[in-house]
């Protein structure tokens, strides 16, 4: 508030008046409204930068406060502001260009060679694994980028509007008959059967972005009937046509896999079948949650998992309890239930899934880091041809399908 009215404040003299303010020993002290202002935002960034939080959107809420603190001290002259990219350093951690390192486990995550990232690399925001209700972290990332111009927030934008909207969102009709765009919705905060709808993004977006995927959504969005906005509608009006077709839509040529190893999030579609899925265990050890769809069938399932991860002697749970992953290299313990980065202990090294004619591998190791590593994925008993869905080429069963880190497969198997 008192940055969109500095300059006022600076021509008309305020700042220099004297204010008269009350400690908490009851007594009064009179100083400078500038001088006032300065204690009070230097305060505020000192209190809350002491717990920038872990959860979805809360780090990005509190960077508000982190930059916009900084950006009012700049203004007020006040010798104790943070430079404008020094500032920008929590911009960065809450939005996924930095690891967040705003706890111990976060520090020593990153330092052992696993980083936690708000947003993840491939544009998904997190909670425990992927979310529903909260996990268009997007849009959050772009009004940032509006705000301070800088590119990388941009580039991370695009790649998590691509992510939710042409993976993770499908055409669907609403309850009046009327087109609209569903959410995979079945997994996280908010979480609902089949998903949420009404889920456009895109002219805006478009304007800002230039992509091919946020063009497609405007194109959509208008399609649809649904009001964008003036100012936005005449900057889409400039952008040329897309013939981008989002992964869902029946008119995209070839089939799609798509994975984001870092919260075990995957979603494929093979012809006029579509499957979506997570591998993140969250609380449960063995099973998540998978949709199959298809024309004439829609199939929620309790889909069991096998996951793989070197011995490390330590197990979390009661009666059913399990082994975790080997601690990152430097860390005494891993962080105790329920909160997000507590979950995050329990993403395996390797996950694989059997679920009728398809089997699902993903490596979730990451290159250059204490965990990277390769596995072999093990194809069942009978089967005598194995199809890789993302290149439609038929696998060598005659040789070990391996896997490298941050890869995700699906094969389609036939007996």
């Amino acid at each position: 508030a008192l940055v969109s009215v500095h300059d006022v404040f600076e021509e008309k003299g305020w700042l220099e008046e004297p204010i008269t303010l009350k400690g908490s020993d009851g007594r009064e002290r009179e100083v400078s409204r500038r001088e006032a202002y300065g204690d009070f935002f230097h305060q505020a960034f000192v209190w809350r930068r002491k717990d920038r939080r872990h959860y979805t959107n809360q780090p990005q809420h509190i960077a508000n406060t982190l930059y916009g603190t900084q950006k009012a001290l700049r203004n007020l002259g006040d010798e104790r502001a943070l430079t404008e990219q020094q500032a920008m350093w929590y911009v960065h951690e809450a939005n996924g260009i930095e690891p967040l390192r705003s706890r111990k486990f976060g520090i020593e995550g990153d330092a052992g060679g696993f980083p936690y990232y708000v947003v993840t690399p491939k544009g998904l925001g997190r909670e425990t694994g992927y979310t529903h209700g909260y996990g268009d972290a997007f849009r959050r990332v772009l009004s940032w980028y509006h705000r301070t111009g800088c590119e990388k927030l941009k580039e991370r934008a695009a790649l998590g509007l691509e992510a939710r909207c042409s993976y993770f969102r499908y055409p669907a009709n609403d309850a009046d008959g009327y087109r609209t765009m569903e959410v995979f919705g079945t997994h996280g905060r908010g979480a609902s059967y089949p998903g949420s709808q009404g889920g456009y993004y895109g002219v805006s977006e478009a304007a800002a972005l230039g992509t091919p995927a946020a063009i497609r959504m405007g194109e959509l969005q208008l399609q649809a009937g649904r009001d964008p906005g003036y100012e936005a509608y005449k900057k889409f009006l400039e952008i040329a046509p897309t013939d981008y077709r989002l992964a869902m839509e029946p008119e995209r040529e070839g089939d799609v896999v798509y994975g984001d190893e870092q919260v075990g999030a995957y979603a494929f579609r093979h012809g006029e079948t579509r499957v979506y899925g997570i591998l993140y265990p969250g609380v449960s050890r063995d099973w998540q949650i998978l949709r199959y769809t298809r024309p004439d069938k829609d199939r929620l399932v309790n889909a069991h998992f096998e996951a793989y991860s070197p011995p490390s002697g330590i197990f979390r749970g009661g009666v059913d309890s399990y082994e975790l992953p080997p601690l990152p290299p430097g860390m005494e313990e891993w962080p105790a239930m329920p909160n997000a980065i507590a979950r995050r202990a329990n993403l395996a090294y390797f996950y694989r899934l059997r679920y009728g004619d398809y089997l699902i591998g993903m490596n979730t190791t990451q290159k250059g880091t204490y965990r990277e590593s390769t596995y072999e994925l093990e194809i069942p008993e009978g089967v005598v041809q194995a199809v890789n869905v993302a290149t439609g080429e038929t696998v060598d069963l005659g040789k070990p399908v391996e896997l490298g880190p941050e890869t995700t497969v699906v094969l389609y198997l036939k007996k």
